[in-house]
């Protein structure tokens, strides 16, 4: 059997080379690179979800370029802390962050919305099965995980809190108000901080909580076009603010996130 539980009934998954089996005949195949589809509608998997290809070739430069690293390395411990058979990273894109976690879960899950990012993902993880859902909508049993993974994606609490035992863990990475100042100083006239992420505690509650703060220097106007890129900022830039960070060849900003671990709470 598989992690996954079909969309429609909810009954478990079998797993063949070529598709996902559902005890009552709803079937799902697998894609070329091994992805299933488990959106509820075949009408709504027909759509376009999530980044496209543009913003995950940019992410996946980024990432690759060692930016981020010290976040990677921040989930990846406090993950590897923790006894996790079987885990979920909800929001995975490309699966840099995945690639650091699989090894430390003998059942390890890649869930994302956009079909793109799963074809990306899938050329980077070799022990997580991947699949196309909604993070609203999980495909997973109520109390069948150790631990859910977020990083920088939205967070679905009631979901994330149905799915989970009630030992399991929440791992979340999330931006703090000062999170690339820089970059808006470029972009806005009056830059804004971030908003305080959203919370959960009547489901969930704090158990470790660490805050990053580092540099991280852009040496080319790839790499500043790639951080653009990937962050929500790109849907929501003046034209003026563009044409001012596609000027600079370099760019030092500042990554400003915490790493935190929640437990549940009992209802």
């Amino acid at each position: 059997m598989s992690l996954f539980c079909c969309p429609v009934c909810g009954s478990p998954l079998a797993e063949s080379p070529r598709a996902y089996h559902c005890p009552n005949g709803h079937d799902y195949d697998r894609a070329a690179c091994g992805y299933v589809n488990l959106l509820q509608s075949q009408a709504s998997s027909r759509k376009r979800h999530g980044d496209d290809r543009r913003m995950l070739t940019a992410r996946r430069d980024f990432l690759d370029g060692g930016f981020y690293a010290p976040i990677r390395d921040e989930l990846a411990a406090a993950f590897a802390a923790a006894s996790v058979s079987a885990a979920v990273d909800v929001g995975c894109g490309e699966g840099y962050y995945t690639a650091a976690l699989e090894t430390a879960c003998a059942g390890m899950a890649g869930l994302d919305v956009s079909t793109a990012a799963l074809r990306f993902a899938a050329r980077r993880l070799s022990r997580t099965a991947l699949c196309c859902a909604s993070a609203f909508h999980l495909p997973f049993a109520d109390g069948s995980l150790d631990a859910v993974i977020s990083v920088f994606a939205p967070c679905a609490y009631a979901e994330f809190f149905r799915v989970l035992k009630p030992t399991g863990l929440l791992f979340k990475v999330s931006p703090l108000p000062d999170h690339l100042h820089e970059l808006r100083e470029v972009l806005y006239e009056t830059p804004r901080p971030n908003k305080p992420e959203q919370r959960d505690e009547e489901r969930f509650v704090s158990r470790k909580r660490s805050e990053l703060r580092f540099p991280v220097a852009l040496p080319s106007q790839k790499a500043i076009a790639d951080l653009f890129a990937m962050t929500p900022y790109c849907y929501k830039t003046p034209a003026d603010g563009e044409a001012r960070l596609a000027a600079l060849t370099s760019l030092t900003v500042t990554a400003a996130v915490a790493v935190e671990t929640f437990g549940k709470k009992e209802l």
